[in-house]
This record gives C-alpha cells, sequence and structure tokens, in this order.
C-alpha cells in the first residue's frame, strides 16, 4: 500500500506530497519584510503582523522601561481601546496566515490531474457557481469543489503532507503540534472575518464533515 496515495470522500485517488521545507519557508516568511518570491505567487501581500501597544515604568533608580501591554496591563480607556484595536489587527493577521497556509496545503500537498475537457466546468457554471480563469486560483478552486469532500478530507491531507517522511519518533511529535496547531487554525478560519475592505471575506471556512457530502455535486468550498 502507497501511504502517499488517499481516495478522497468523493471517490477521487490523490498524492500527498510532503510540504515541511515549504511550510518553513512560510513560517519564516513572517519575520522578513514581505513574503519570498517562491511563494509570493501563490500566497500575493501578506497582512502585517502587529505590534501590541506598550507602556513605560520608571524603575527605583529613575529608568524608563518600556513594555508590551497584555489583557492584564491596561487600565485606561485609551489603553483598553489600543488594545482592542490591536487585538482585531492580529485577529486579522491570523486569519490571513490561516487562508494562506490552507493555499499552499491545496496546491503542494495534493497531486492530481487536472481534467482535460471542461464538462465540470459546464456542470458547476449550470449551478451559478463561477469559476475562476487564472490558473492557480482555478487549480485550487477545483480541488476545494470536486476533489476534497469535505473538511475530513483537508484534514487528513494537511496531517499527512505536513508529516510525510518523518522519523517515527518526530512523527509523534509532530502530530501533537498538529493537533494543537489545527486548534489554533480553526479557531481562526470557522469564524467569518469582518470584510478586507475589498468585498471578500479574510477568511472562512466552512465545516462540513466528509461523511455528510453528496457526490453528486461539487462540494462547499474551503474558501481560500
Amino acid at each position: 500500500m502507497n501511504d502517499n496515495k488517499f481516495v478522497t470522500s468523493r471517490g477521487v485517488t490523490i498524492e500527498i506530497l510532503a510540504i515541511q521545507s515549504l511550510l518553513e519557508k512560510f513560517e519564516a516568511a513572517e519575520f522578513l519584510p514581505r513574503i519570498p518570491e517562491e511563494l509570493h505567487a501563490i500566497l500575493g501581500e501578506s497582512v502585517p503582523k502587529p505590534d501590541a501597544p506598550v507602556y513605560d515604568v520608571k524603575t527605583i533608580t529613575g529608568k524608563v522601561e518600556t513594555h508590551f501591554h497584555d489583557e492584564t496591563t491596561v487600565t485606561t480607556n485609551e489603553e483598553k481601546l489600543a488594545w482592542a484595536e490591536y487585538r482585531e489587527k492580529l485577529s486579522r493577521y491570523e486569519a490571513d496566515r490561516s487562508r494562506k497556509r490552507v493555499r499552499l496545503i491545496i496546491l503542494h500537498g495534493i497531486r492530481v490531474e487536472m481534467p482535460m475537457d471542461e464538462t465540470w466546468v459546464t456542470a458547476q457554471e449550470e449551478l451559478s457557481i463561477k469559476v475562476p480563469s487564472d490558473p492557480i486560483e482555478r487549480k485550487i478552486h477545483y480541488i476545494q469543489t470536486e476533489v476534497l469532500g469535505g473538511i475530513g478530507d483537508f484534514l487528513e491531507v494537511s496531517k499527512r503532507c505536513t508529516m510525510a517522511g518523518l522519523p517515527e519518533e518526530a512523527t509523534r511529535e509532530a502530530e501533537a503540534l498538529f493537533q494543537r496547531e489545527m486548534g489554533k487554525f480553526f479557531r481562526n478560519a470557522t469564524t467569518k472575518t469582518a470584510d478586507s475592505g475589498n468585498g471578500q471575506m479574510v477568511s472562512e471556512l466552512p465545516l462540513r464533515e466528509s461523511a455528510s457530502s453528496d457526490s453528486s455535486g461539487p462540494s462547499p468550498a474551503i474558501s481560500v
């Protein structure tokens, strides 16, 4: 049995590819002025990570130290307002990273042949589903709607492609980390966030278990 092969709940056989090194570049990009060129075409510009608001403390020696606020240090109305604005910006940043991580997994963690004919496009357009013309967006849309049957498929793909090729002990550690990270992911990505300003939602991941999917039509998309 080839562990790299996976049959989705829609009956499509895909090959799952290891993407640890690419994810490492993605995570490292948080500390760079902009996304590396090899990722930019896929991910676009990022929402910048906001800095927490700060406050000054005078020590007994008279030296002034600057510290970052947290939820326990804000006291005045001005500080509370600044903290609320920071939390809103941080939420947008985290939702943006969740969305981009999904794009990386779909584009680089899954190998599947795109159909040569446009039958699937015609079928979706008859259902008033708009199919993107851009090649990258078209591939993402195809995998979302015709290959993956639901969130269960996506979780299995994510888990396999981020741990493929690791030694047994490292796999156990990675699996525990994966569970923690997916908890953060769902907190950020399963709720519709505020409009990004261009008429699109920052992040949206409808939760629908694979077992309840209807294989007769395209699946609701994991929006990225």
